[in-house]
């Protein structure tokens, strides 16, 4: 008895994962395409002009471009997409600064294409 209510238990956790893996799908496919693609220009731009950032630094860049419009959470796959392509990796995690995060913990970047050599602007 306590096996089998083990066993669902965890069965219901391994779904809610992929549940989770399909809900940033979907909310990065529901924004708009040419937002995506400013946005995606907005993150490789940070990489290149930035040695290390956070997510409130990705924020607070993509304001211009509307961001909380398009959902917030599309951009956990957008920095996803830009660790795959090498721009960053992920090192850390630290405490939010916007209000709307509530202190919540964020991911810290460190940029794989950064240069101090070049000017940056």
């Amino acid at each position: 008895m306590i096996q089998s209510s083990l066993f669902e238990l965890f069965s219901k956790v391994i779904v809610q994962e992929e549940t989770v893996e399909e809900a940033i799908e979907r909310v990065y496919d529901a924004a708009a395409e040419e937002w995506k693609a400013e946005a995606t220009s907005i993150i490789h731009h940070l990489c290149q002009n930035q040695s290390e950032f956070d997510l409130d630094t990705v924020a607070e860049k993509l304001k211009p471009i509307d961001y909380i419009k398009h959902k917030p959470r599309a951009v956990g796959n957008l920095m996803r997409k830009a660790k795959d392509f090498g721009w960053c990796r992920q090192v850390g995690i630290t405490t939010s600064k916007r209000l709307s995060r509530h202190g919540g913990y964020i991911a810290q970047y460190e940029s794989l294409v950064y240069s101090s050599n070049e000017i940056h602007g």
